[in-house]
């Protein structure tokens, strides 16, 4: 949630992207189906993987992401970590991935406490912003970048519970949108590093 907290520095947000070991993940939540991806699924909207390679916590080396990300809470004021809520939904799959994510944060000093709650009051909690941090994830219905875009990161869009806004990365949004494949692609490429974090 980047509207309360300690979470509204960017630098604490790039700090935790940089803690998750998204190959550990893969292989720890997935057990090793799927690819390392962007804001899009796999297909013509994804990001190339040299781009997203280029984004923090994407790619290098696990000891240098995890010492960057330690600079990185102290220049925020935070040498020896802090303590946070970290919210997620009562079934397996979220639960598992809270679990993966309070452990991936203790590596740099971050305690979540994992909140559970049931279905309504955890999406309920997520669309008020009435949370600090959560380990969530969308499975778009359709590989359009217009439905995910809009839909999670537009200012004002009503599944943008990270409160996330920029009012350039909105109007970037909306100018793609008449923009054909090839222009749409690299106009929404330059967008994935604003929204990781």
């Amino acid at each position: 949630n980047t509207t309360q907290g300690p979470w509204t520095d960017i630098r604490l947000r790039k700090a935790a992207s940089l803690a998750i070991d998204r190959n550990a993940a893969l292989q720890v939540l997935l057990q090793g189906h799927g690819v390392i991806g962007g804001s899009m699924p796999p297909g013509p909207w994804a990001l190339p993987q040299a781009d997203l390679a280029a984004i923090a916590g994407y790619a290098g080396e696990r000891e240098a992401n995890l010492a960057e990300a330690k600079q990185l809470m102290t220049e925020a004021g935070f040498p020896d970590g802090f303590k946070t809520q970290l919210l997620t939904k009562k079934t397996g799959t979220h639960e598992a991935r809270a679990v993966f994510v309070k452990d991936q944060l203790l590596g740099i000093g971050v305690d979540a406490q994992i909140v559970i709650k049931e279905s309504a009051a955890y999406v309920e909690d997520l669309l008020n912003r009435d949370f600090e941090v959560t380990a969530y994830g969308y499975s778009p219905l359709v590989n359009d970048p217009e439905a995910v875009f809009s839909d999670f990161y537009a200012c004002e869009a009503a599944l943008n519970a990270s409160g996330f806004c920029d009012d350039d990365l909105t109007a970037l949004f909306e100018r793609q949108k008449t923009l054909d494949g090839d222009r749409k692609s690299t106009r929404l490429n330059s967008s994935h590093e604003w929204i990781s974090y």
